[in-house]
């Protein structure tokens, strides 16, 4: 080579990067640790290239004072930079080649929009700048554990439209603080953010809208948002589970997967865990197909403006669990949603003083409906939905309306069961309570409670709840005595 070295760092790259070796500059003092870009960009592009050993170009230490640019270029060895600061954006924007590593190092920004390769590592590096991802194709894993990316214009890292055919990891600590988008992306493996913060306060902090991810969606260990993280649409091949996480998007809905697919494998596929979930904001699925059971343990959903749980026409081949502390303050609306095991609302708080805290209206549960030890500031509606079961705390005694005692309003017209389990209470005068409770009279929440007790032959029962229904009818009326027997 006749390339003309002015410090000892490119001397030394000149020497000896083409090998294929390590070449450490980190022991160097500062100014002599300068590299330049076009050194870089002969040994991938120019006539030296053909005598680089196929193992690549590794360069550690080294400092880019000027933009390394190898857009629309063909590379054909790896290219890794490890401890290395570039003080402007480098640009591979539509570049080919097999491997780009970035670890530890520090960059204002990457333009790599539509670069092919087999492996992106953005390990421990630090970004001020947009990280330009969109429409790149990338046929291993793209791998930014513990990563801190930051842009003031709102964009930290957009991967719009991109095939990663193996795994999407932001964990290990990865940070971020604007948006981070895989907007109709396809990814063959997982997408894992476990331990992630982001933040992008007041806009969506994480958008993988549209995306296709045959593996499970990860978001653990401490996850956190501050704003809007959004998979409307995607499809999810495995679990989506959000366990020991923290989301804050005051005033709307901090995680939104209206209209997701979630299959899954594992758990007979497509379980949703929001357990131990933490969110300033509602969660929306309506619309969303799960092929497992959405879980929600522990979890505290807080929205008070609005709905902290939408599910509306979603369909769940498994069971829906509010449980083990759950706690919703504003609505949890499960209106038109299609329920394949069960409905278990145990060890929960509800809460939406204005309004309907539990709505359930036209939903099927093809299993049973379980309202045990739930704490209940606000309305629940049944109108047109249908349980196998009903299995209940009524008749408690520290509450003859168990868990029912605090709804207000309730309606039940229309609520098709066909039995209580053998655990709740059949008592027609305790059920005879918990109708008298509801709002206005409801005829059709009385003829179903009478129909359920003739198909298991409890005729005196029926007997009893019809004169129940008939003086209810009466007392809500509000006819004087001598007209209440038709006189």
């Amino acid at each position: 080579m006749t390339e003309s070295a002015t410090t000892a760092g490119q001397q030394q790259v000149l020497a000896d990067a083409s090998s294929g070796e390590l070449v450490d500059l980190s022991g160097l003092v500062a100014e002599e640790r300068v590299v330049s870009p076009d050194l870089v960009r002969r040994l991938c592009v120019g006539p030296e290239a053909k005598d680089v050993d196929p193992r690549g170009i590794r360069i550690k230490g080294a400092h880019f004072v000027q933009p390394l640019d190898l857009s629309y270029t063909n590379v054909p060895h790896p290219l890794e930079f490890e401890a290395t600061t570039f003080d402007a954006t480098p640009d591979l924007s539509r570049a080919d080649l097999p491997v780009l590593w970035l670890v530890d190092c520090k960059l204002p920004g990457l333009r790599a929009n539509g670069i092919r390769t087999n492996d992106i590592r953005l390990v421990s590096s630090t970004l001020s700048g947009t990280v330009w991802l969109d429409g790149t194709k990338i046929d291993g894993s793209l791998d930014c554990s513990s990563a801190t990316l930051s842009d003031e214009a709102g964009t930290a890292l957009t991967a719009s439209q991109a095939e990663i055919s193996g795994d999407v990891i932001l964990s290990g600590g990865f940070s971020a603080t604007g948006a981070v988008g895989f907007i109709r992306a396809k990814i063959g493996g997982r997408l894992d953010c476990s331990g992630a913060t982001l933040s992008n306060t007041d806009g969506v902090a994480f958008s993988a809208d549209g995306a296709e991810i045959s593996g499970g969606v990860y978001l653990l260990g401490g996850f956190s948002a501050s704003g809007a993280v959004r998979l409307a649409g995607a499809k999810i091949g495995g679990q989506l589970l959000c366990r020991g996480v923290t989301l804050s998007n005051k005033g709307g809905y901090a995680l939104t997967v209206d209209g997701a697919e979630i299959r899954g494998d594992v758990f007979l596929g497509g379980d949703v865990f929001l357990w131990g979930f933490s969110a300033d904001g509602g969660v929306r699925l309506p619309g969303a197909k799960i092929g497992g059971q959405l879980d929600c343990p522990g979890a505290v959903l807080i929205n008070e403006s609005g709905n902290a749980l939408v599910a509306e026409g979603a369909e769940i081949s498994g069971g829906v669990f509010l449980r083990s502390g759950f706690s919703a303050k504003g609505a949890v609306s499960l209106r038109g949603a299609k329920i394949g095991v069960a409905l278990v609302c145990f060890d929960a708080t509800l809460v939406n003083e204005a309004d309907v805290a539990l709505g359930g209206r036209d939903a099927v549960i093809d299993g049973a409906l379980i309202f045990r030890n739930v704490s209940v500031t606000g309305g629940l509606d049944l109108f047109r939905a249908s349980a196998t079961t009903l299995d209940d705390d009524l008749g408690r005694e520290d509450d003859p309306l168990g868990s029912w005692g605090g709804v207000k309003p309730l309606v039940l017209d229309g609520f098709d069961y066909r039995r209580f389990d053998d655990k709740a209470d059949w008592d027609s005068k305790t059920r005879g309570r918990w109708l008298e409770s509801t709002f206005r009279f409801q005829q059709g929440a009385w003829q179903q409670l009478i129909e359920v007790y003739r198909s298991v032959g409890r005729d005196d029962e029926a007997t009893r709840t019809a004169i129940a229904m008939h003086n209810d009818r009466v007392r809500r009326a509000g006819l004087p005595w001598y007209r209440r027997w038709g006189r």
